[in-house]
């Protein structure tokens, strides 16, 4: 999951499109097509909390966060 300000679909291509390049450099390309990725605003993420998502609970249990990419 990664959380953006802008999250229109020109900036989620050039997201996935990033981390297809990295999976490219770990040697990763043959299973990219397989990864799975969400990428919101964090005001979408306050939004899933307050109704109680049961995924979003999921997630906050067994997040692991990287912050800072640029």
């Amino acid at each position: 999951m990664v959380f953006v300000d802008d999250d229109s679909w020109p900036a989620k291509e050039r997201i996935r499109r990033m981390l297809h390049e990295i999976a490219r450099e770990m040697a990763l390309d043959d299973v990219a097509w397989s990864f799975s990725v969400h990428i919101h605003t964090t005001a979408w993420l306050r939004r899933r909390r307050e109704i109680r998502s049961f995924f979003i609970d999921e997630v906050d249990r067994d997040k692991v966060v990287v912050a800072g990419m640029s």
